[in-house]
């Protein structure tokens, strides 16, 4: 042993199976997990491990010392990317090839246990495993309870909890009763999950040691009571709805504000210890398990709220997938009885326009927008805020000779919910704020914005919104400089210079002074407005500008001014000036901020018989400002273009592209320089760009994220958010979409294996003319590729559909608790017009219903209960007749499970714990001899005073005898009859027993009629712990045989087919 644990414990050797600081991990099949193989040989991992474990105390005093640190051996290890949230409430790696360790892995996947959702017989066996090794703790040989029954213990216990109401039954009552024990071994149900020995290394959160919180450990992990977490669920649609505008964002800085308020309120002491939370003028019955979750577990809860939102959202969408958890079934199920109280979720009008959400002041970037392809506007973002009760803004117009005039001034709408305060996004109308610029002669807009919130200036835009003219891609405003060759619209103001109009083509000619410009960007295009270089490709009769390469995805921001960051390779960023030979060099001069160097005194070389002179920019890491100017004709060629160098920058987003959700968990840009360590900066959905401090300014880096958005043709202004999803193909007929990503990132949209054919604007695509071609298959993938860097990957945009078709994961038959039969159909997609029937069959009868998918109630005072095979069938009427098309079919049982748990079934009692026994017999597990209960009725509920709403049934109780199988009934009374022989019989008939039911495992048993009606039965002991049960009283009988009768608390019991005559 000793020579294993040295070669164990070699710290240089641990090192790579460490994380978290101190806590190894062996994976199997590692060398180490090998060692251990061969020392306890036939061993479980996990047993192996706990026995290593236990030589470390017996080796070490319980501790790994090792170059002054302390290491603890674990069984799990976090998965990958789980390490940014509570270390016990994370979802771990463990080996599952032991048979004995199939309950640990729901340990492991589960950070919540009772997140887990089991089959009626993992459930049924889990209890029976939990029951058992409580027994063997009571029993009289006082047997060992290993680790691992432990953990079924808590695991059952947590199964059991989920049904708990907090109703007038105790918590410890309830649990004990179903889980068939008395209610004073609960604190050996606690002991098994609250003691060191279980979950020593911190693996899933435990209040140990403490008797007080054992009730909230298990609330926590059961999700319970229903009710609390319904109100969580209430309170979060307030959120997705009111202040999330009915669009989910995980990076929404809505949901961590939400979050931080509710633990406020939560820690508060006028909240402390209760269960009724009042926000607003609505009171909330929220439980101490969410209430410690929120406050103790803020990252995990984090990850719960988006869930929750992202499955509301499905939901709302009609494209959420089949429950995964017990989470999701618990918001189903909230969802079902929302709508059932005709609840409106409708989502707000897909023609509003969704404005950008700023989650901080740095994020705020008001963007110019095209309208209708004419109209100038200015949008500005939602603007998240801890606190705010007023907010306006203010727009100026500023001019060179420092003057300011105020163009507009209006209030921001300032939304307050529950937990967090917006100020709401706008779209303001420049064409009429700029009417009252019509005077301006200058070549360059001001435009200034400042918004201010309660009295204090929250935003102030500096120079970012001034413009020389403006440059726009369909309706996004593009950069002037190497924009690219295509199709954009110019607007420039009064006293633009146009120094050449090629390819341009008025548009429209404003009242107030300023012109729109259709500009098809060609190769041979030469375009200069306001000395703002458009096109800039080689023309034989005139000078011609070579700009430096620059990083499409980067720019540098100073005072405002944005700066071109230069691709710079072994410092040879250079401006290059071509001089045809038709034109005299000494009329040009290049400025370099406020210095002029004359064409002719720069370094220069031919090409042909062109001259090109060539300006160096050295790599300071400071921005310069270029002109080339012709003074004799007071012509700017090139006006203020500003770059930036520096030495060997490297930026590397850690994905080619960002589009859904899950590509921002984790996002990062990578940033390198020489002589400097690498760095990474982290971002989130609502970024546009990933800004780094920088000299004087700021860096930003374009984030390469995909947007997708689509308008109805005709209403190009009204753009909505698309989403990934399966969509009839007739709906997209007068749709197109809106691919959207950076300048330097290049996208093709496929249809199947088919390029959808790029629109000459708006970054559009047309899917009309493909859809309607229509296709063999049932559906067609929709794909984005993403390309860069000789890179590409393929971005599912959703799925076109061509064939009518239920979405099965979320259909639903059942009948409800009105004995109505009602169907969820889940998502449908397919013809408007349809004819849809449903065929329910059983043992060769069918019957037949019409469908509708407006309306969930397909029949009132239905009788139908069991289980059925079911059918969908569309109808399709032709010439030829009708057709009817089969849409899904399956199994299903109707009817509340409640009322026909036990329909044309029968009970065998199996045995149970005795209570009130009048022998001398320690307190056991008792077996009883066969009995069983048959022709068993639903009676409805009752109000217990133990155990609170239960359901009651009753049955016929009868006994059959091991060896020769004859049945035997009980009697209603003690009478005999004497027969011809003088023997003298029982009468027999059948006896009537009420039955509780309390859970799969267990149940309480009564007489139903006669003189003992709603007593206990007894049980006759037989030998050792052989019981049977019996309708004699034992006050009846004499003294000296009361001894071998006692009352049974409960019975454990299992479910036959009912096969006895």
């Amino acid at each position: 042993m000793d020579e294993v644990m040295d070669f164990m414990l070699d710290e240089d050797k641990i090192l790579p199976y460490v994380f978290d600081g101190n806590k190894y991990y062996f994976p199997p099949d590692c060398e180490y997990d090998r060692k251990l193989r061969i020392l306890y040989k036939g061993k479980g991992r996990s047993v192996r491990l706990r026995k290593l474990e236990k030589a470390k105390k017996d080796f070490n005093n319980d501790q790994i010392y090792k170059g002054g640190k302390i290491y603890k051996l674990v069984w799990y290890r976090p998965k990958k990317g789980q390490l940014d949230v509570e270390s016990d409430m994370r979802v771990l790696d463990t080996d599952t090839r032991d048979k004995e360790v199939r309950h640990r892995q729901i340990i492991a996947d589960y950070p919540l246990v009772g997140l887990k959702v089991y089959s009626s017989d993992e459930r049924k066996k889990l209890l029976e495993d939990a029951r058992s090794c409580l027994g063997k703790m009571h029993s009289s040989m006082g047997d060992y309870a290993s680790l691992e029954e432990k953990e079924k213990v808590f695991l059952a216990a947590v199964e059991i909890v989920k049904n708990w109401d907090g109703a007038d039954v105790t918590f410890t009552e309830y649990l004990c009763k179903c889980m068939g024990v008395p209610e004073e071994w609960y604190t050996d149900i606690v002991k098994c999950f609250n003691t060191g020995d279980m979950f020593s290394n911190d693996e899933r959160w435990i209040y140990k040691d403490n008797q007080k919180e054992n009730k909230s450990t298990l609330l926590i992990h059961a999700l319970s009571p229903r009710k609390s977490w319904y109100a969580l669920f209430d309170l979060v649609d307030i959120l997705y709805r009111e202040t999330l505008d009915s669009f989910y964002d995980e990076s929404d800085p809505a949901i961590d504000m939400f979050l931080e308020a509710l633990a406020e309120k939560f820690r508060g002491a006028k909240y402390r210890g209760k269960n009724s939370l009042k926000i607003g003028s609505k009171a909330y019955q929220i439980q101490e398990g969410i209430q410690k979750l929120v406050v103790e577990r803020p990252k995990y809860s984090k990850i719960l709220i988006q869930r929750i939102l992202s499955r509301l959202e499905d939901t709302i969408e009609q494209r959420v997938e089949a429950s995964q958890d017990y989470l999701d079934q618990m918001l189903d199920d909230w969802y079902m009885q929302k709508i059932k109280q005709a609840i409106d979720y409708q989502r707000k009008s897909q023609n509003t326009r969704r404005y950008d959400v700023a989650s901080n002041l740095d994020s705020i970037h008001p963007k110019y927008r095209l309208n209708n392809e004419e109209e100038l506007a200015l949008d500005l973002p939602n603007i998240r805020q801890r606190q705010a009760s007023t907010a306006y803004l203010n727009l100026f117009l500023d001019s060179a000779d420092e003057s300011i005039i105020m163009l507009d001034h209006h209030s921001l709408d300032v939304y307050q919910s529950n937990f967090v305060t917006t100020l709401r996004g706008t779209s303001l109308d420049l064409e009429k704020v700029l009417a009252k610029s019509a005077e301006q002669t200058e070549k360059k807009i001001c435009l200034r914005l400042e918004i201010w919130c309660d009295d204090n200036l929250l935003y102030n835009s500096e120079k970012e919104l001034y413009r020389s003219c403006w440059l726009f891609e369909g309706d996004v405003e593009r950069k002037a400089q190497n924009c690219q060759l295509g199709e954009y619209r110019v607007l420039v103001p009064n006293g633009s210079t146009i120094a050449d109009d090629a390819g341009l083509q008025t548009l429209y000619e404003k009242p107030y002074g300023y012109k729109l410009y259709l500009l098809d960007l060609q190769e041979d295009a030469s375009v200069f407005i306001n000395g703002i270089t458009l096109g800039n490709q080689k023309k034989k009769d005139r000078l011609w500008v070579k700009l430096p390469d620059v990083h499409r995805e980067l720019e540098y921001v100073e005072d405002g001014r944005i700066y071109q960051v230069c691709d710079e390779q072994q410092n040879q960023a250079k401006i290059e000036v071509i001089v045809p030979e038709n034109l005299q060099a000494n009329q040009f001069i290049l400025r370099c901020d406020d210095v002029e160097y004359p064409l002719v005194k720069l370094t220069s070389t031919f090409l042909g018989t062109s001259q090109v002179f060539e300006f160096p920019l050295a790599a300071t890491g400071e921005g310069v400002i270029i002109q080339i100017l012709e003074p004799e004709k007071e012509r700017q060629v090139v006006d203020e273009c500003a770059f930036i160098c520096i030495p060997a920058l490297q930026g590397e987003f850690n994905k080619l592209v960002y589009y859904h959700a899950e590509d921002y968990k984790q996002a990062y840009l990578s940033v390198t320089e020489t002589g400097k360590a690498e760095q990474k900066y982290s971002f989130g959905a609502s970024d546009e760009q990933v800004k780094i401090p920088y000299g004087k300014g700021t860096l930003c880096f374009a984030i390469p994220k995909l947007t997708v958005g689509y308008w109805t043709k005709g209403e190009r202004s009204k753009l909505a958010a698309w989403q990934n999803d399966w969509y009839w193909h007739k709906s997209l007929e007068d749709v197109a979409l809106k691919v959207d990503v950076p300048d330097y990132i290049k996208r093709k949209v496929y249809l199947g294996e088919q390029p959808v054919e790029p629109m000459k604007i708006e970054n559009g695509y047309d899917l009309d003319v493909m859809i309607r071609a229509g296709s063999e298959n049932d559906h067609q993938a929709l794909t984005a590729r993403i390309e860069k860097d000789g890179q590409s990957v393929d971005i599912s945009l959703g799925t076109i559909v061509y064939k009518t078709m239920f979405m099965n994961n979320m259909l639903e038959i059942k009948v409800d608790g009105e004995d109505q039969l009602i169907w969820k159909h889940g998502r449908y997609i397919g013809e408007a017009n349809n004819n849809l029937k449903l065929i329910l069959s059983v043992d060769g009868q069918a019957v037949e219903y019409d469908l509708s998918l407006e309306e969930p109630l397909i029949q009132k005072n239905c009788s139908l209960l069991g289980k059925y095979e079911y059918k969908i069938v569309r109808e399709k009427r032709s010439f030829l007749g009708t057709e009817r098309v089969l849409m899904s079919q399956g199994e299903v049982t109707l009817g509340d499970i409640t009322r026909i748990r036990f329909k044309n079934k029968r009970i065998k009692l199996l045995g149970g714990i005795k209570i009130d026994f009048l022998g001398n017999y320690p307190d056991q597990d008792i077996i009883l001899q066969s009995t069983y209960i048959e022709d068993i009725v639903y009676m409805g509920e009752k109000q217990d005073d133990n155990l609170g709403l239960v359901p009651v049934y009753e049955g016929v109780l009868y006994t059959k005898d091991n060896i020769s199988g004859h049945r035997f009934d009980f009697c209603e009374e003690d009478s005999r009859k004497k027969l011809a022989d003088g023997k003298e019989i029982r009468i027999l008939a059948m006896h009537r027993v009420r039955i509780t039911y309390l859970s799969e495992l267990t149940l309480l048993l009564n007489f139903a009629t006669g003189e003992y009606q709603g007593e206990a039965l007894a049980v006759h002991h037989v030998k050792r712990n052989i019981f049977h049960l019996t309708d004699w009283n034992p006050d009846d009988l004499p003294k000296e045989k009361q001894g071998y009768y006692g009352l049974m608390d409960s019975y454990q019991y299992d479910v036959e087919e009912n096969v006895d005559v």
